[in-house]
Parts: structure tokens; C-alpha cells; sequence
């Protein structure tokens, strides 16, 4: 029987003992034989290396303090043993009592998945291998060629004075002697304390306590913006390189049907944060504004809202957004910050609370009701001629004009340049900023530096954090319009500057996976990749297409149900607890993170409703089939579509009640308005419903009828029952054009609260005259 085998039969006890309550004769004989060798040569290696503890003054100490030791390991093949004082309330002993110590083994030195079971168990001490007295208060850290002294500071909350957390040898120094000395300083193999700490392991028979006192995973989320789902490798694309990404999914587990809950940033977003569609929140468009689109506006994800990060922070987690959030920030004065990252349970922020878009870039134009803007400078520019030409009237004694008319004039004048010139001339300044937390730091930001900038951050995140559970979400701000021109990317991929970009977005989830493994985390975080949702194709100009390729998928962003909008990325990658190289082929949701998370994080208090499942048994392979029998896919505020998954069918419904009218006709996009709206003459109602099987046709690109489709009339009876059954889980929710309920979620999409406000507008200065510049130290 290989060692192995001896420690899981030893922690664990073999079937029969697990099941009958005791171990057999010869397995306890056997524990003992292996106990004592190894204790006997612990001894004998403690006597060759010289290994004394003493007190301060010089004496060896009574073995009478109950000891812990826990063997861990902290990053690739270096192990570090732990022994402290007990608390108080785990050495309360009956007189006479042996005195005993706690061994703690993780699950994953045992070569078991995941690190979630620590078994404890009480054996004798071992005589005077295992001193302890009150001076002893130290932490002693086995990196195999050396023994280092950890200073006695940084205590843990539950564990005496003197736990300290051990460090790599040279990792920390300390010139001060705490309660020993250390004898021979240059050891060479397995350090002195390992057999001693084998033979405790082999020892612990079946005397099992099975106390959890594992710590929680770590949770590094990264999601790309208008990535589409072709232009990853691992997703069919043959052209450009993303070998970092393909990377995650061979180490992992990739999902082929991971859905957007909605097709466009703000909606989308919501819905992923809260597990829960936008509509619930209110940020559901019932009209041509779909996105916020002023960081001085009202709108943004309610304050009473619940997101992951919030359970997450309740749990004990220190969590972290680096880039963007496009949620909202403030709601009623510019220091409220109610929307902002920090409200809603991210503990640290440093990024873009709204976008990168268009108008961030000299001379890429604009992206913000680009209509209106030309309607307002008309009008402007009306209003002044017309000023003038009464002035010049007046001057010259052709017409006698009241000098109250031209006073009005000149007010309508004035006003008509703030109502345009202001918000939108100036929107460089007002929605472009970087801000770390809730202060500020660049106005308007430095587009160029930003990927470098957004990486570090996120880098640090993780470094600073890498000894206790943390939440990482990293929202890059890449693909969206406009492309970065990084130096670096120019010209490297065959697909010009989207091309570029994508490769750059690859290098920059390598080197956060690098991080991750280079603190050696990676057994103990689960990295997850993903989009918002479907690339943009109607982004393209004289220099190429600057938006995203959906693969055979039909449609992209602001597409409502089509598929190529919404169907995106889904990576999971956890070494050791989830199976490597793995495709769950599977409808799931963008919104079952959040149940997923507060699953790990052992959540278990009580949730509002939620329209996300814990997808754990489908990753780790103990399900094979999805939760989300119906999936409800939304234009706006607007019922757009319903996925049904029969059980006991490969098939894969989908039901259009509408479809949004592209533009030209016979296009595949909305390429006159640039974005697909969702309301009036810009759809297509469908009575009967258009359906189609994903399954057998996943390009959308033929109907079913009922002469083709046996299941016809029933899909269509299956899925109005389940919208219907929808409908009523949204009670609370104002249906367009309908009453109000008592506790209605307010609509974050009105015109009152998507307009800019000056008093909400964040500033870096005092306001109107915003500007500063983050300083930064070149690599």
C-alpha cells in the first residue's frame, strides 16, 4: 500500500471501519508500528541536527501546553508546519488526562479535490519532542532547506496571542529572539519536524473529530466587453491567438450554451451582479434609452439592491471591481455615492464607473443620442443667427425691434448652447474619469495607459490580498468602441485593430492567471472568463470592423434574443476541484454566478428571489443536465423570447414573440441606427410566435412550422405557460403601460434620471472646472 493509501486509510478509516465505528485490529497495529518509527526518527534527526527549544532562560521546557500543527502548502512544492497554542475553550481536559495535540491535514495533501475538509484528530504527545509553555508563541515555518523564526505579531481572531502566519524562508526577517533559539541553521532535505509530523498523521487512527477549518476559496471573476463569442480560439476561431484563454478552458471547464441576460452593458451587468433579470431592478428600458448614459445622472443599480459582492463581504471576504462598472454613482447630491462600486459591497475600487465610448477618443466621434446633439447645435446655432440678424436690423434703422425681444432672444440663445454645449461638448470631461473608491483621480482619463493600469491594479488586488478569501471582479474595458492602439499589439494579429485588441485582452487574462499561480493560489481560487454579452457587428469604419464576431450565431449586442447576442464565453478553471478539459454543453446563465458564489462561500442565509442556479454539480460533472428548463430573453423592458429545454431532449427551443427590424432591410444589424431598438415601428410582433430548435439549428435560420415540427403546438403551449408563470414573479414590476404596484421598482431608465444633472456630476476640483491626472511610475 503506497503512503498515500496509509494516510487516507489513517484519517479516514477504511469503508468497513467507517461504517461498523471501528478501525480493525491490524489497522490499529499497524498505525502504532508507523507511529513509533517515525516518532523514533523524528527523535534521532532531532538529536542529529541539533534542533534545541529552549526558554529564555536556557532550560527545555514540560510538554504539558496542548500544541496545534497544521501542514499546508503556500505555493508550488513548499510546505510550511504551524504550531501554536490551543485556544483556551480546545484544552479543557479531564484530570489526569494524557496531554494531547491536534493534527490538522488538508484534504489537499491527502491528493484529494479541493481544500474543504481538514481532519482533526487527538493523539498523545510524543515526550519531549513537542515542548510548549507560555513563552512559546512562535510559529516555525519548514521550507525544506532551512528553519526560520516568524516574529510573533499579526494573531489570527480566535487563536492566542503568537499566531502569526508563516512565511517562505526569507520572506520575513526578525533580529529579535522570541521564546527559543535555533540551533543548526542549514539543514538539507526533508526538514526535522517532517517525520515527527508523519508519524503524528500515521497515529491518528480513527480518532477523527472531522472539524472544518478550511479557509474559503478565492474568486477571481474577468469579464471582457462586447466580446464576441468567435473571436475566441477555443470557441472556433482559427485566426486570432488567444492562447492564454484557450489555456483556462483546457485546465477547466467551458460552457457551449452560457447565456447573457441581456444583450446590452447596464442591463446585463445588473442582471450578473444581482442573479436576478435587470427588470426586477428597473433597469429595463421601455423606450430608445437602453444603457445610462451620464455619470451625472440619477439612474444606477438601486441602493437596496443585493449583489454577490455584498454576500460575499458579509462572509468575511475582502472584495475588489477593478474597471468598469456602468452602474450608476450618484442619486441625489454628488457625494451620495448610492450607486456607487463601494455601496454595493466591493470593499475596494479603482477603475471607470461609467465606459469607455466614442467621445473618450479625439476623433472618434460620438455615442450619446448623437441625434439630439445634432438637433440641439441646429437650434443653437438657429437662435444666434437669428439674434444677430434682429441686432444688425436694429443698427441700422431697418426695423425698430424692441430691446426686450432681443433680450429674450439673447437668454434663448445663451440657454440653447447650455442645454447643448455643456453636456455633450464637454462629455470627455464629465463621463471619461478614472476613480479609485470614491475619490477622482483623472479627469478626463488617459485612454492609452489604461490596459496597463487596469492589470496592475488588479494584480495588486490579489498580492495584497493572497493570505485570507477574496473576491477579485476584473471588467476590462476592452473590446468596446473605441479600439486601444497599444504600441505593443499594433499590427501583430491578421484582423487588424480588433484583431489586435483581442490578442491584447488574451495577454492580459495570462498574465492575471500567472498572478494567481505564481502565488501559488491556484488549487484554491476558481477563475472564471467570460462577456457582458455578444459582439457589436454594426461597429465598423473606414478602417475595418471595429465590433465583435459572433460565430455562427445569429445577431449581436442590442439584438434582443437572436442568439449571437447573448450567447458568450464561459470558462471555469479551478485546479484540483473541477475536471480539466470539460464542455457542459448545458443551457446556463451569466446570472448563476451569483448563487454559485454564495454557494462556495458556504452562504446559506436567506435570499430574495432568484432566477440563477448554483452551477457547481453541473461544473464538477455530478449533474448532467441544467436547471433552467425555461430561460426568458428580454428587449428593453419587453418579453422578447423563451428557451425551453425539455427534460429527456437534446432539443433546445426558442420562441420569438417579436424580433427587432434590421436596418437596411434584408441586413443582419440595425446598421441606420447603429443599435436595434425595442419598442413601436421598430419591431415585428409574430403571431404565431417564431420557434426554433437550437439544438439542430443553432444559426437561427429556419423556422419551424407545424408541418415540420411534431411538437409545435405544444412548445408554443409549454413556453406562453412558463412567460406567463414569469410575469407573476414580477409582481412588484410596472408592465408597460399598466398600474403601478404598492412597492414598484422605480424605472432608472427615465428620461428624469438618465438626463446630466450638475450637482450629481463627480468632479476632481471644484466644480464646473474639473481636471487632474493620476500619477503614475512607468514599468
Amino acid at each position: 500500500m503506497d503512503l498515500l493509501s496509509v494516510k487516507r486509510r489513517q484519517l479516514y478509516g477504511t469503508p468497513e471501519a467507517q461504517e461498523g465505528g471501528s478501525n480493525s485490529i491490524a489497522g490499529i497495529l499497524s498505525a502504532v508500528g508507523v507511529a513509533i518509527v517515525g516518532a523514533v526518527t523524528g527523535y534521532f534527526t532531532y538529536q542529529k541536527k541539533k534542533l534545541c527549544f529552549k526558554n529564555r532562560d536556557g532550560n527545555y521546557p514540560t510538554p504539558t501546553t496542548p500544541l496545534i500543527l497544521s501542514s499546508t502548502f503556500q505555493g508550488s512544492g513548499s510546505r510550511h508546519l504551524q504550531i501554536q497554542k490551543l485556544p483556551a475553550k480546545l484544552t479543557q481536559q479531564r484530570p489526569n488526562q494524557t496531554p494531547r495535540a491536534l493534527v490538522h491535514l488538508t484534504a489537499h495533501e491527502l491528493g484529494i479535490q479541493g481544500h474543504r475538509i481538514i481532519q482533526v484528530s487527538t493523539v498523545p504527545s510524543p515526550i519531549g519532542l513537542m515542548p510548549a509553555t507560555d513563552t512559546f508563541h512562535s510559529f516555525i515555518s519548514a521550507t525544506g532547506r532551512k528553519l526560520v523564526r516568524i516574529p510573533e505579531k499579526g494573531a489570527e481572531s480566535g487563536v492566542e496571542s503568537g499566531a502569526a502566519k508563516v512565511a517562505a524562508a526569507g520572506d520575513h526577517g526578525d533580529s529579535h529572539p522570541r521564546s527559543f533559539t535555533l540551533g543548526s541553521s542549514e539543514t538539507h532535505g526533508p526538514p526535522p519536524l517532517a517525520p515527527l509530523l508523519l508519524s503524528l498523521l500515521l497515529a491518528a487512527g480513527s480518532d477523527v473529530t472531522a472539524v472544518e477549518v478550511d479557509r474559503k476559496p478565492n474568486f477571481v471573476l474577468m469579464m471582457v466587453d462586447d466580446l464576441g463569442i468567435g473571436d475566441v480560439g477555443c470557441y472556433g476561431n482559427d485566426t486570432i491567438r488567444t492562447p492564454n484563454i484557450d489555456r483556462l478552458a483546457s485546465e477547466g471547464v467551458k460552457l457551449s450554451q452560457h447565456i447573457a441576460a441581456a444583450p446590452l452593458c447596464t442591463p446585463s451587468r445588473a442582471a450578473f451582479m444581482t442573479g436576478r433579470y435587470a427588470v426586477r431592478s428597473g433597469l429595463a428600458s421601455t423606450g430608445r434609452v437602453q444603457v445610462l448614459l451620464f455619470l451625472g445622472g440619477s439612474g444606477g443599480l438601486h441602493p437596496n439592491e443585493t449583489t454577490f459582492a455584498k454576500r460575499l463581504q458579509q462572509q468575511g471576504y475582502n472584495t475588489g471591481l477593478v474597471g468598469k462598472w456602468h452602474l450608476g454613482v450618484n442619486c441625489e447630491s454628488r457625494g451620495d455615492h448610492c450607486h456607487h462600486p463601494n455601496h454595493h459591497g466591493f470593499s475596494y475600487f479603482y477603475g471607470v464607473p461609467f465606459t469607455l465610448f466614442e467621445d473618450c477618443v479625439s476623433g472618434e466621434g460620438t455615442a450619446v443620442l448623437a441625434d439630439v446633439q445634432l438637433a440641439l447645435r441646429n437650434l443653437t446655432l438657429l437662435l444666434g443667427l437669428g439674434f444677430l440678424t434682429l441686432v444688425c436690423v436694429r443698427l441700422c434703422g431697418l426695423l425698430e425691434v424692441p430691446a426686450g425681444v432681443l433680450a429674450a432672444l439673447a437668454c434663448l440663445s445663451l440657454l440653447a448652447v447650455a442645454v447643448w454645449y455643456v453636456p455633450f461638448k464637454l462629455l470627455p470631461t464629465w463621463n471619461c474619469i478614472v476613480m479609485r473608491n470614491q475619490e477622482v483621480i483623472e479627469q478626463p482619463m488617459t485612454v492609452e495607459t489604461l490596459p496597463r493600469r487596469l492589470l496592475g491594479e488588479a494584480q495588486d488586488f490579489i498580492k495584497r490580498n493572497a493570505d485570507q478569501p477574496f473576491l477579485l471582479f476584473f471588467s476590462l474595458l476592452h473590446i468596446h468602441t473605441p479600439l486601444f492602439t497599444t504600441p505593443t499589439f499594433a499590427g501583430r494579429s491578421r484582423h487588424g485593430r480588433y484583431g489586435d485588441n483581442m490578442e491584447e485582452v488574451d495577454w492580459i487574462i495570462g498574465e492575471m492567471t500567472k498572478t494567481v499561480d505564481s502565488l501559488g493560489l491556484a488549487n484554491n481560487t476558481l477563475m472564471y472568463f467570460t462577456s457582458d454579452h455578444g459582439g457589436h457587428i454594426e461597429g465598423a469604419d473606414e478602417r475595418g470592423q471595429n465590433g465583435g464576431w459572433n460565430g455562427v450565431y445569429k445577431g449581436g449586442k442590442a439584438m434582443g434574443g437572436w442568439e449571437g447576442g447573448i450567447r458568450v464565453p464561459g470558462i471555469f478553471r479551478w485546479p484540483g476541484r473541477l475536471p480539466a478539459a470539460t464542455v457542459v454543453d448545458e443551457p446556463t446563465s451569466l446570472m448563476d454566478l451569483y448563487p454559485t458564489l454564495k454557494h462556495l462561500a458556504r452562504d446559506t442565509r436567506p435570499d430574495r428571489l432568484l432566477d440563477g442556479y448554483n452551477l457547481m454539480p453541473l461544473l464538477e460533472g455530478r449533474a448532467e443536465r441544467s436547471e433552467h428548463e425555461f430561460m426568458f430573453h428580454y428587449c428593453g423592458a419587453y418579453l422578447n423570447a423563451v428557451r425551453w429545454h425539455p427534460p429527456g431532449s437534446d432539443s433546445i427551443f426558442k420562441v420569438h414573440f417579436f424580433t427587432p427590424n434590421f436596418s437596411p432591410p434584408g441586413a443582419g444589424g440595425c446598421y441606420d441606427t447603429m443599435i436595434c431598438l425595442c419598442h413601436g415601428d421598430h419591431v415585428t410582433q409574430h403571431d404565431p410566435p417564431l420557434l426554433y430548435d437550437l439544438f439542430r439549428d443553432p444559426s437561427e435560420s429556419r423556422p419551424l412550422t407545424r408541418d415540420t415540427e411534431p411538437r409545435f403546438a405544444e412548445v408554443l403551449q409549454r413556453t406562453a405557460e412558463a412567460a406567463e408563470g414569469h410575469r407573476k414573479t414580477l409582481a412588484d414590476q410596472r408592465a408597460p403601460g399598466g398600474p403601478r404596484a404598492a412597492h414598484a421598482v422605480s424605472e432608472e431608465f427615465a428620461w428624469e434620471k438618465i438626463l446630466w444633472r450638475p450637482w450629481l456630476q463627480p468632479c476632481c476640483g471644484t466644480f464646473p472646472f474639473c481636471g487632474c491626472k493620476e500619477e503614475t511610475t512607468s514599468a
